[in-house]
């Protein structure tokens, strides 16, 4: 039940015109008409009876001297989010960003992205290794917050304009996390939740659990809390592979026929996204009876005439031009999450005045899925072929609508993974009251976080038309394949006429690949604070030291050569590392593969026994590990209509384990004075972040006036001014090509060498702060703060490296060292009625100007760019020296160096981002109403955001994340110990992020635009996202009487409504990614001794 609260029943019949009263001052606001905006609430989201919770919440942002909401967890577990991040899903100006499965993981506030938001765990920050939603990095100042569960914290403060003595670094908020101590409650507690949890996709259930103890002995206390959730995850969904949409390679002046502009030589490819080979001649192997224009045999020449006759209705330079996505391919991931979180809480108040306290908190992740797709080979290398379309359609924007692809094939991308993370934080501090003017406040805390990803790939590919009769693999379907593509509703289609996608027999190792690639990351925190204050109610002075230290590592460990020449290159006895020639995955078992029976384009490897191999013993092939003619045995039939990988069968058979384990230990954790060699990655492989790592040292000094001034009404200030010293120390990975490798030939190469650099950047600001409120009424006020903020660049994008992961050779990153901070100038005017109980209405607006806003640009370089920094043709991986091979027309490298690439990297921009904003937040209960016909305990709130984002100056500017309206509604019933609550979150669409932390900025076809040439839109789009939850419990002691611990029944339902997590590039149809997560149904007791 929730704790009887006497109600006013006359304010809120005063809601109305005290609204359109409130309204009214702010839009007569000169601040207004300038497009300032508004105020930054502390709010806070709890686990509690949940109309008391609002209550206090409304009490906290009343009497807060700051724009600040809190709720204060009085039980715990009886709110339902399954983690922080969930839990400020509903406050206004806040968004999250999800995972695949709908999971919430990061948070932004009022219009700047994740990495704008400082994250504090008991007033310290922190740091979490792991590396977020699905396809990112998170290499920048996020916090997964899906690693904390809501049961272990008593409060969640979300402070929206910022004090002199909060940290810096929070340019759009600081978000501080208070766990559970034993004198929030004295006295013996125990308390336990059971759940259930049911994804509607998955085949099995998982099970969340908690059990927390406290108590308290005269002045002493203690409290020990754990938690378990374990989810049974599956998504299915649809992907481009983040690859964007793409063309077919340049039509030759032959196949475009006479030229109509001058945009390009021969007057065709004018937006310049060539990717999927279209060839000279039919392939050999195609026979098609079904063209417009008659049969397709192998051998016709492709020219104008032929592309003109069987593509009706378009020219040669609407075909050349048309758009397909780089790797249209049908998803599903599946699998368990399991999460383990303590806390573990001592206090000591040896008196009223003094009061000692240690908190420990500690998490633990293990995530065990497949993730696999099947992808159709449109880009150029693994797992693709010269495709011929056919029957082509586009639009208007040049996305081909519908086509016949003939010649093509897929490719199953299986990807088994294993995530661990862990975390630990000790927080000691203690609170003196020396006098009654006098107060000392002491912290000291400690984090330490880790991370590994295990990450294979096991790639293979159904038959092209025709292939070499020695390479053992599928049997190819009579006259080559053929691909219907439509740009259908709600993603794009690629669907074979004549293969079974779901029959292990229709797959081979040849023209596929396999990856095994692990990243490590380490993180730590450690820091000081001191705060003192001299004074009472109506003045006091407060002055404070902090000392904050963090470190973070980024480890990639890449031996895919050597995985990939065990499993299905023939399995050399010698593994001989990059520059040296690796060998294709085949699946061939012959003792001669260049020999008779043999298919002959292995290396021969002429400098073996000199250089590296000097002495060396005598290399020998030995037989693919698994054979292509066993490939069949462990690819099984999917859950969703295309094959899998029997990932415990074939990593059984191929030694993984071992393998993997050795190349871990040869990296080791490198660091300054360090030199590795292969497999050291400068990146890691699956997520791209950068190899590298980054500590800095802040040290702050601030001081505060707060007061009260009694001018006819009380006027609450806060005056004060923080200053902040940053010492950042890059540490980056040098590659070393061995000199003598300029005489020695394949076989005798030296690998690459790595050591590393540092540098060091310091800087210092002064950041002023004010906040005011003044009650104009007894339930009415008016806020306003005026404050300076800085957030700093993203490290990892600080480490000076380039890295080039891309399987299709276009796009590598490059990071820059001379990053600067961001600093933001922020104004935030609000107004605020009370109602009565947990009633209000309150309206803000708000302006942050911010200088030195990052934005990456891409340049046009050749590969030839990349040498000086280690990657070179002999150093890519096998996969991706085909696909260069493909692309120049060369054989080993000979054109490499001519190959054109675009190459990303971070800048401050010159000039403003502006955000302007307004938000709206009301909450009110019916009783006033309802009451008097029986109906007590409704009630409802509700937010809206408006963001508006604007730049000026040289490059473009935008906020990534930041959706231009969001809003949240709630209805709540609490009454004679039933509660029932639906909400809904809605945010409009809004720029993706990207893993470099800003806007990618790139146009249609992505793969050979600029980043100001863009005028339809960004790169990435998030689509418009809402979702409806459903919480409900039932005390079981209304029914049967007093019971032991006052058990709950309860019941939650996620994404009510099914929403999908789309987004989108440049065009609404032009879907990047997809995924339905279903509906989760949560089902359990609760209850407290």
């Amino acid at each position: 039940m929730y704790p009887t609260r006497r109600r006013n029943a006359i304010k809120p019949i005063l809601l109305g015109s005290s609204l359109l009263t409130g309204l009214a001052m702010i839009a007569t606001s000169p601040v207004f008409a300038q497009d300032v905006n508004s105020s930054i609430p502390i709010e806070t989201v709890t686990v509690t009876g949940y109309r008391a919770s609002l209550e206090d919440a409304t009490n906290a942002k009343r009497s807060a001297v700051s724009f600040s909401d809190s709720v204060f967890a009085e039980d715990i577990g009886k709110f339902p989010d399954s983690n922080i991040a969930e839990s400020l899903n509903r406050i206004p100006g806040v968004t999250i960003t999800r995972d695949s499965d709908g999971e919430g993981v990061n948070v932004s506030i009022r219009g700047l992205g994740t990495n704008f938001t400082k994250i504090l765990l008991n007033n310290a920050q922190i740091s979490v290794a792991t590396s977020g939603p699905i396809d990112q990095q998170n290499n920048n100042r996020e916090v997964d917050l899906n690693m904390f569960p809501t049961e272990l914290f008593t409060q969640l403060t979300v402070s929206k304009s910022p004090t002199a003595d909060q940290l810096e670094g929070g340019a759009a908020g600081t978000l501080n996390m208070r766990s559970l101590r034993p004198f929030d409650k004295e006295g013996p507690h125990l308390t336990y939740t059971m759940q259930g949890s049911d994804y509607s996709q998955a085949s099995s259930m998982g099970e969340h659990g908690t059990l927390i103890a406290s108590d308290t002995w005269g002045p002493f206390g203690a409290l020990v809390g754990v938690t378990y959730v374990n989810n049974e995850i599956f998504t299915k969904g649809w992907e481009t592979g983040n690859g964007g949409y793409v063309s077919s390679s340049a039509l030759t002046a032959a196949q475009c026929g006479p030229a109509t502009n001058t945009i390009t030589p021969t007057g065709c490819d004018t937006l310049g996204g060539n990717s999927y080979t279209l060839p000279a001649t039919v392939p050999a192997g195609i026979n098609y009876t079904g063209g417009p224009a008659g049969p397709i045999v192998a051998g016709q020449t492709i020219d104008a005439a032929f592309i003109l006759k069987n593509n009706p209705g378009l020219t040669t330079l609407q075909f050349s031009n048309g758009l397909l996505p780089k790797l249209p391919r049908p998803m599903f991931e599946s699998g368990s999450r399991d999460r383990y979180n303590s806390v573990v809480s001592l206090e000591y108040r040896p008196s009223d005045d003094l009061h000692f306290y240690l908190d420990l908190i500690g998490g633990h992740v293990v995530n065990v899925e497949n993730r696999t797709d099947i992808s159709l080979g449109v880009r150029a290398g693994s797992g693709s072929v010269p495709i011929v379309p056919i029957n082509m359609q586009v639009d208007a924007n040049s996305l081909i609508t519908s086509a016949t692809l003939l010649g093509a094939i897929y490719g199953v991308e299986a990807r088994p993974y294993v995530e661990k993370g862990s975390f630990m934080s000790a927080n000691p501090g203690m609170s003196w009251q020396l006098s009654d003017m006098l107060h000392v406040d002491f912290q000291l805390n400690a984090s330490r976080s880790s991370f590994i990803r295990d990450a294979p790939t096991f790639f293979v590919v159904t038959a092209p038309p025709s292939q070499n009769a020695a390479i053992p693999g599928a049997t190819p379907p009579a006259g080559g394949s053929v691909v219907t593509y439509q740009m259908a509703s709600p993603y794009p289609t690629a669907i074979p006429q004549n293969v079974n996608l779901n029959d292990p027999a229709s797959f081979q190792w040849n023209n596929g690949l396999i990856r095994l690639q692990d990243e490590r990351r380490i993180t730590k925190t450690q820091g000081a604070h001191l705060d003192v204050t001299y004074g009472g109610d109506e003045m006091n002075v407060k002055v404070g030291f902090a000392y904050d230290d963090a470190f973070r590592q980024v480890i990639g460990v890449n031996p895919d050569a050597q995985y990939q020449a065990a499993v299905c290159g023939d399995n050399p006895s010698v593994f001989l590392p990059p520059p040296n020639t690796a060998p294709p995955c085949q699946g061939i078992t012959t003792s001669t593969p260049n020999g008779v029976g043999g298919p002959g384009g292995y290396p021969t490897y002429p400098g073996y026994g000199t250089g590296y191999t000097a002495g060396f013993a005598p290399l020998v092939w030995q037989g693919s590990l698994v054979p292509g003619g066993s490939l069949p045995n462990y690819v099984v039939p999917g859950p969703i209509g295309f094959a899998t990988v029997n990932f415990k069968a074939i990593e059984a058979a191929t030694h993984y384990a071992a393998m993997d384990k050795a190349a871990l230990a040869a990296i080791g954790t490198p660091n300054a004075g360090s030199t590795v060699t292969y497999p050291y990655s400068l990146s890691a492989g699956d997520t791209g972040t950068a190899s590298g790592s980054e500590e800095e040292r802040n040290v702050g000094l601030y001081g505060e006036l707060n007061g009260v001034l009694h001018l006819g009404r009380d006027l609450k200030y806060n005056l004060g001014l923080r200053w902040v010293q940053t010492l950042q120390n890059i540490t980056s990975p040098v590659p070393h090509v061995n000199p003598l490798n300029a005489t020695l030939a394949d076989g005798g190469k030296y690998p690459n060498t790595y050591t590393f650099l540092n540098e060091s950047h310091d800087y210092a600001a002064f950041l002023p702060s004010v906040n005011l409120v003044y009650e104009v009424a007894d339930d009415f006020q008016v806020r306003l703060a005026l404050s300076r903020t800085m957030s700093r660049p993203n490290v990892n994008s600080m480490i000076d490296v380039v890295s080039f992961n891309d399987v299709a050779v276009t796009n590598a990153s490059k990071g820059n060292p001379n990053l600067k901070p961001y600093f933001s100038n922020n104004i935030d005017l609000g107004v605020e009625f009370y109602t009565g109980g947990e009633g209000y209405i309150s309206a803000d607006i708000f302006r942050k100007s911010i200088s030195g806003f990052t934005v990456t640009q891409s340049f046009n370089q050749t590969f030839a760019y990349l040498a000086p920094y280690g990657i070179t043709y002999g150093n890519l991986s096998p996969q991706q020296q085909s696909a260069v091979d493909l692309k120049t027309g060369g054989t080993n490298g000979s054109n490499a160096n001519a190959l054109p690439i675009i190459v990303s990297e971070q800048f401050n921009a010159r000039g403003l981002l502006t955000i302007n904003g307004m938000e709206f937040d009301y909450v009110q209960p019916l009783d006033f109403l309802l009451e008097r016909y029986g109906l007590k305990g409704f009630g409802f709130t509700g937010n809206v955001t408006i963001v508006d984002q604007k730049s000026s100056g040289s490059a473009p500017a935008i906020a990534g994340g930041v959706a231009p309206l969001t809003y949240n509604m709630t209805a709540y019933y609490e009454n004679n110990g039933a509660m029932v609550r639906f909400s809904y979150a809605w945010n409009d669409k809004s720029y993706v992020t990207g893993a470099t932390g800003g806007i990618l900025g790139l146009c249609l076809p992505n793969v050979a635009a600029v980043s100001s040439g863009c005028t339809a839109g960004p790169y990435f789009i998030n689509a418009p996202h809402g979702q409806l939850d459903m919480s409900s419990s039932f005390e079981l002691s209304r029914l049967f009487g007093d019971l032991p611990s006052d058990p709950y029944l309860t019941f939650d339902i996620q994404n009510l409504n099914k929403a999908k997590l789309i987004t989108y590039e440049q065009y609404t149809n032009a879907i990047n990614t997809y995924y339905n997560p279903g509906t989760v149904f949560l089902f359990g007791v609760r209850g407290s001794f």
